[in-house]
C-alpha cells in the first residue's frame, strides 16, 4: 500500500512539473526532476503521461482509487483527475488502515432483525475449520482446501427452509479465512462473519466469547468439533466430528444429522437450548447420538403399536367366547 501510495505521489509531481509548474506540491524522494522550461515541457507531459497512466491502472487493481481498465489508465489525464485519484486513493489506504488496527466492538454483532423479519429466533454459530472445511499443505499440490459434504445444502436449507440466522466464527485471521468464506458460500447464506480478532483470551488461550454476541443465549447453538473453544458457554455447543477430508469422509452425513437435528429445534420451538443440549454432554458428535436416539424412540413405538395391535385382534374372541358360554 505505502508502494502504491509512493507511485502516486511521483505521477502527480511529474504531472505538475510536466505542466511548466515552477514548485511541486507532492515532491516525490528519489523521482526525476523534469526541467521546467519551454523546450522540455512536452517531453516531460508526455512522461509523466504514460508514468501517471501505469500508477493509475496500479491503484485500480489495488482497489484504492484508481481506474478499472489500462485502457483507461493509458490515455492523457489532466490535473483534476490526478488530484482526485490520490485523493481517493489517501482515503481508500487510510480506511483500509483503519479496518486492521481500529479495536473492535464490544459487541460483535447489530442488533437482530424486527421479529416481523425473522422467521425464526435461532441463531447458528458454525465453526469454519475443520467443521465445514479442511485446509492441508503439501509439496506436490500447496495449499487444498476440501468442502465437508453436503455444505451447500446444509447452508441453503438452514436459511431458506428453516429460517435460521447463519455466523460464521473463524480461529484464524481475517485475509486467511475471508477468501475462504466467498468461495464455499457463493449464494451467501451466511450474514455474518467473525474472526480470531473478535475472540477473546482466558488464562492466555483464544476462546469465543458468546457474552458479547448480542444475541439471547437461549436460542444460540454453535457447531463446533473444539468445544474447549467456546468452555465459557459449553452448553451452547453441538459438537461435530472433525472432518479431515480423507477418502472415508467422502460420503460423510454430518452435516445432514445435524440439518435434522436443528429441524427438530426449530419444530418443536424449544425455548432454551441449552436444556435440549446439555442432554448430550459427552457425545462425541450430538447429531450422531441424536440419530441413534430418534431410531430407538422409533423402534420403541412401533413395539408398542404391535402390541397394542395383538390386544385389539384378541379382544374380540373372548367376547365371543363368553357370549357362548352365557
Amino acid at each position: 500500500m505505502a508502494a502504491v501510495r509512493k507511485m502516486a505521489q511521483a505521477a502527480f509531481s511529474t504531472t505538475l512539473r510536466g505542466a511548466g509548474a515552477r514548485r511541486t506540491l507532492l515532491p516525490a524522494r528519489g523521482a526525476r526532476r523534469f526541467a521546467s522550461t519551454e523546450g522540455d515541457a512536452s517531453q516531460s507531459s508526455s512522461e509523466a503521461s504514460s508514468m501517471g497512466g501505469w500508477v493509475m491502472a496500479a491503484m485500480g487493481i489495488a482497489g484504492v482509487g484508481g481506474p478499472t481498465t489500462l485502457e483507461e489508465a493509458q490515455r492523457p489525464m489532466n490535473l483534476n483527475e490526478v488530484q482526485n485519484y490520490v485523493t481517493r486513493a489517501t482515503k481508500r489506504a487510510r480506511q483500509l488502515y483503519q479496518d486492521f488496527t481500529d479495536p473492535e466492538p464490544e459487541l460483535l454483532l447489530p442488533e437482530p432483525l424486527p421479529p416481523q423479519y425473522r422467521p425464526t429466533d435461532y441463531t447458528i454459530v458454525l465453526d469454519l475449520e475443520d467443521t465445514l472445511l479442511h485446509s492441508e499443505w503439501t509439496f506436490e499440490h500447496g495449499w487444498r482446501t476440501k468442502k465437508r459434504p453436503f455444505l451447500a445444502n446444509f447452508l441453503e436449507s438452514c436459511v431458506m427452509e428453516l429460517g435460521l440466522e447463519l455466523v460464521v466464527f473463524s480461529e484464524s485471521q481475517v485475509a486467511e479465512a475471508m477468501l475462504l468464506i466467498d468461495k464455499m458460500d457463493p449464494k451467501q447464506c451466511i450474514q455474518y462473519r467473525l474472526y480470531k480478532p473478535h475472540m477473546r483470551y482466558v488464562d492466555g488461550e483464544p476462546v469465543k466469547d458468546l457474552d458479547w454476541l448480542n444475541r439471547d443465549l437461549s436460542k444460540v447453538i454453535v457447531i463446533d468439533d473444539k468445544p474447549e473453544q467456546v468452555r465459557k458457554h459449553k452448553d451452547n455447543v453441538l459438537r461435530v466430528r472433525p472432518f479431515k477430508g480423507t477418502p472415508e469422509q467422502a460420503n460423510d452425513r454430518e452435516l445432514l444429522d445435524v440439518l435434522t437435528f436443528l429441524a427438530n429445534i426449530v419444530q418443536s420451538r424449544v425455548p432454551d437450548v441449552r436444556d435440549v443440549l446439555r442432554s448430550y454432554e459427552g457425545e462425541e458428535s450430538v447429531a450422531e447420538a441424536f440419530q441413534e436416539r430418534q431410531r430407538l424412540l422409533l423402534q420403541q413405538q412401533l413395539q408398542h403399536q404391535q402390541a397394542v395391535n395383538e390386544q385389539n385382534a384378541n379382544q374380540p374372541r373372548r367376547k365371543r367366547f363368553f357370549g357362548l358360554l352365557g
